[in-house]
């Protein structure tokens, strides 16, 4: 959509692909973050990691 934008409006392109306006801003100012499952996840690996180093690597 963003190469498309110079020639249809965005209300347009999202009438024909059957998306809301909003939830397409929304998406496009998601992208780049991670989103609540991947933080948790990257937080817990962490923590893994320091309870394996806390425990002289012996599992």
């Amino acid at each position: 959509m963003e190469q498309e934008k110079a020639f249809f409006p965005i209300v347009f392109m999202c009438r024909v692909l059957g998306i809301g306006r909003a939830g397409y801003y929304a998406w496009l100012n998601r992208r780049g973050t991670p989103g609540p499952q991947k933080q948790c996840r990257t937080g817990l690996a962490e923590r893994i990691k320091e309870l394996f180093d806390e425990s002289n690597r012996v599992c």
